[in-house]
């Protein structure tokens, strides 16, 4: 079968179906010859929802020759395996990572980490967006796997679409966001804005520009820089047009991104693009792109360092503008959208050896060749894990009742002792 007869579906959760990361990789698999098609899924687990219309979703399917999970979500996996589609997981970060001091990551609830492992276990691949994502996927799954990273249109960002890099008079500062509660925990959100009110004492009209939609973390958000006195200084921009992000990062002094976990900094590596300097965490997977050389690495949650950490470099633009051109030189070189057209075209060849394809002559797969243990465990789990979730709950109010009670007795056993 010639390559332009195979068909490569994207499956991924209906909420990222419009993410330009996976419309981008349609066009990628579209330019090297195979066609490519965007499904979505509804859930990341196993749910009752999706198994009444299991037909619907099938049917879908059987147009596929190979599926790519974009986020290795279990669902998406065991129901391109029913099939038996050849399957690959691609890591991308929340549905691998797992950091418990900021409850973050799918695999945190047992239920769903066991079901992560087996369906990674069950794909005929892993690929990873980072060595971070593909270092927690192996963690849960023992496979290894293969680092395929993000791909940065570098065209996109630059600024002489816009008339050039133009700086203002005060020093501005930017950072890319959606403002949900966790997110900006992760992002370390708050710790960027206490960092202004320490650099206001020194450049009183600077501006940070956080940029991203108004979501349930935003109220924190305003109500410390209200409490900070930074209102004239912070601007929430909420959602923007690309025209409008590349405007505000071509007359930027500053991008900082100081999370404590990515899966891959794709907006830094697209600030690095229009040649704005950066401010960083060392954190993964931060550290596999930016450097000493190519950035100022902090740590995340001090504030205090990241303020004298962007007061220095204002006051030392030649060596920030150095620092600018050697990320550009490393985005466009490692993680451009030519970068991952490469690796993935590769990957695909070798898959495709690999599995040894026997990929029908009428283009399809029909429903009698559902393989019945995946079936199974697809059903079985739709029905359980709303139960076990509901147990779980139980035990944990259980468990809530019996510390407030200890508490309870152990004040009355205190005041008592203390009327004696």
């Amino acid at each position: 079968m010639a390559r332009s007869e195979i068909e490569i579906c994207l499956l991924t959760h209906k909420n990222f179906m419009e993410r330009s990361w996976i419309s981008r990789d349609k066009r990628i698999l579209q330019s090297i010859g195979f066609r490519a098609e965007i499904l979505d899924i509804e859930s990341e687990l196993p749910s009752i929802n999706i198994l009444f219309n299991l037909k619907k979703y099938l049917k879908k399917l059987r147009e596929c020759h190979i599926v790519v999970s974009w986020f290795s979500f279990p669902s998406s996996i065991f129901m391109s395996k029913i099939l038996g589609i050849p399957t690959i997981a691609n890591a991308v970060g929340y549905e691998v990572a797992s950091y418990p001091e900021m409850s973050y990551g799918l695999p945190q609830n047992y239920l769903a980490r066991f079901l992560l492992t087996l369906a990674l276990k069950s794909s005929d691949a892993v690929i990873a967006i980072s060595r971070e994502s593909l270092r927690w996927a192996y963690r849960w799954s023992k496979k290894p796997g293969f680092v395929i990273y993000e791909g940065i249109d570098v065209e996109k960002y630059d600024c002489k679409a816009v008339g050039g890099r133009v700086m203002t008079k005060d020093p501005t500062v930017i950072t890319i966001a959606f403002l949900g509660l966790m997110n900006i925990i992760r992002k370390d959100i708050l710790t960027l804005i206490k960092s202004i009110k320490i650099v206001k004492n020194r450049y009183p009209n600077i501006k940070l520009y956080i940029v991203g939609r108004k979501m349930d973390g935003y109220p924190l958000l305003k109500k410390l820089t209200q409490e900070l006195n930074l209102n004239d200084n912070i601007v929430f921009t909420g959602e923007i047009s690309n025209e409008e992000l590349l405007k505000l990062l071509c007359r930027a002094d500053l991008f900082i991104m100081t999370s404590y976990q990515e899966g891959f900094p794709t907006v830094a590596c697209e600030a690095a693009a229009a040649g704005v300097p950066l401010i960083v965490s060392n954190r993964p997977a931060m550290n596999e792109v930016f450097t000493n050389e190519n950035a100022l690495l902090v740590n995340p949650g001090n504030p205090i360092e990241l303020a004298n950490t962007i007061i220095k470099s204002l006051e030392n633009k030649t060596e920030l503008a150095k620092l600018a051109e050697k990320a550009i030189t490393t985005v466009k070189e490692n993680f451009s959208l030519d970068a991952r057209k490469k690796k993935m075209q590769l990957f695909i060849t070798y898959f495709l050896k690999k599995c040894l394809l026997e990929i029908r002559q009428n283009n399809k797969y029909n429903l009698y060749s559902i393989k019945m243990n995946y079936l199974t465990i697809f059903v079985l789990f739709s029905f359980m894990i709303p139960i076990l979730y509901l147990v779980m709950k139980i035990f944990e109010s259980i468990a809530k009742f019996i510390k407030l009670k200890i508490n309870v007795e152990g004040s009355i056993y205190e005041c008592a002792r203390a009327d004696q």
